[in-house]
């Protein structure tokens, strides 16, 4: 990989280039040929389960090795099997470089993060209440330093009028 990305990935099945695709809110190379998808481990995790991705990491450490070669590194990727033992999704990864290889249809069987409820947008009498209660923190915290700043002060009078007289005393 260079700089500003991979300068050509082939494809570990059937060494077709791969094309660089945006799926839904991710980038993934696929495969024309084959129809297999390589992306990166933290792509699968933001579109997977979070308890699928870590089960699939965990698998990946005693799994054993794939016929297919990382597209990135060419070592052998581990061949990982996902989910229930009637159905799994097979896939080989490259713990080294973080790659996931996905045959054709293996994506749709992954179990899907549920969407993200949109933000309610705030009241503007609650975004006024908010901001007063922000301005409010940051005026007690420089108070707080205020009072210890003159604490400061204080003490250092104080040690200053001892030492003096100490001093006359010698």
């Amino acid at each position: 990989m260079n700089a500003t990305g991979p300068t050509e990935y082939q494809c570990p099945v059937c060494a077709a280039v791969l094309a660089l695709r945006c799926e839904p809110g991710v980038f993934v190379w696929a495969c024309d040929r084959c129809g297999g998808l390589l992306m990166s481990v933290a792509v699968l995790r933001m579109i997977a389960e979070d308890d699928w991705s870590r089960e699939l990491w965990s698998a990946t450490a005693d799994s054993p090795p794939a016929s297919s070669a990382c597209p990135e590194c060419g070592r052998a990727m581990v061949a990982a099997q996902v989910g229930p033992r009637t159905a799994p999704v097979a896939m080989d990864v490259c713990r080294g470089c973080l790659l996931v290889w996905l045959s054709a249809g293996m994506i749709e069987r992954i179990p899907q993060k549920p969407p993200t409820p949109p933000k309610e947008e705030m009241s503007q009498r609650s975004r006024e209440a908010l901001a007063a209660l922000q301005v409010k923190m940051i005026a007690d915290r420089y108070s707080k330093q205020e009072d210890q700043d003159s604490r400061l002060r204080w003490i250092s009078r104080v040690l200053r009028i001892i030492l003096r007289i100490i001093s006359l005393r010698v």
